[in-house]
C-alpha cells in the first residue's frame, strides 16, 4: 500500500505573487531607509548624513578623543599660515585624545578650528629643528613647553561660535586648561568634524 504524501499549504499562484510583492516592498523601503540613516554612537555624533555625506570612525567623538583648549592669537596666526607645525602645552593629554577644538582669545573670542595632533613628544625628547617654535622646544627655552603636539590637520568651523553662544547655549566657560568636548553634547551634535572647512 503506497504511502501518502502530505499536502504542504502553499499559497496559491495569486496569493504568492501578492506575498513576493509585499517582501520586494519591505526591502526597497528598509533599503531607503538604511541610505538615510543617521547613525549615531553614545555621545550623539553623527557618523552619516541623510544627505549621503560619510564621516570616518575617527572622526566620530568619543569620551576622550576631543578636548577644547584655549589659544592665544599670537600662536594661533603662525598655525594657520603652517609657519608653526606643533601646538606646545605644559601637561600630557589622554593618550585617546585626537584633536583640539580652538577657542580663540581676546580679540577674537569664538571657538573657531579644530586641530588633529598626534601623540605628543615630552620635551627632552626632539622634534624636527625646522622653525623657530621647534628649536625653542628642542633647547627647552620656554618652561611651560614640556610637550609638543604635531598638527596633522586643520580644520576652520563653517560658523564660529561666539563666547556669548558658547555659554547661553552650551554651556561652556572658555578653559584655563582643557576641558571634554563629549561633555556638551548638544556641541558635538550640532559641529560636524568631516564638515567643516578643512584648511591643510
Amino acid at each position: 500500500m503506497k504511502k501518502s504524501i502530505p499536502q504542504l499549504n502553499l499559497p496559491k499562484t495569486k496569493e504568492l505573487r501578492q506575498f513576493k510583492a509585499e517582501q520586494e516592498y519591505q526591502r526597497a523601503v528598509s533599503s531607503q531607509f538604511l541610505s538615510n540613516a543617521i547613525l549615531v554612537d553614545n555621545n550623539s555624533q553623527i557618523v552619516e548624513s541623510s544627505r549621503g555625506k560619510r564621516q570616518e570612525i575617527s572622526d566620530v567623538v568619543n569620551e576622550k578623543s576631543d578636548i577644547i583648549v584655549s589659544f592665544d592669537e599670537e600662536y594661533l596666526t603662525p598655525v594657520i599660515s603652517q609657519k608653526k607645525t606643533y601646538d606646545f602645552r605644559s601637561w600630557r593629554a589622554d593618550p585617546e585624545v585626537k584633536r583640539m577644538w580652538v577657542y580663540a582669545t581676546k580679540p577674537l573670542q569664538s571657538l573657531m578650528y579644530i586641530l588633529e595632533v598626534d601623540s605628543p613628544v615630552e620635551y627632552p625628547h626632539q622634534i624636527p629643528n625646522d622653525n623657530t617654535y621647534n628649536e625653542i622646544f628642542n633647547q627647552g627655552k620656554k618652561d611651560k613647553w614640556k610637550f609638543a603636539y604635531r598638527i596633522k590637520h586643520l580644520y576652520k568651523l563653517n560658523e564660529p561660535i561666539g563666547m556669548r553662544e558658547l555659554k547661553a547655549k552650551y554651556g561652556i566657560h572658555p578653559p584655563q586648561k582643557l576641558t571634554y568636548v563629549s561633555k556638551y553634547p548638544p556641541l558635538v551634535k550640532n559641529v560636524i568634524v568631516a564638515s567643516q572647512e578643512k584648511i591643510f
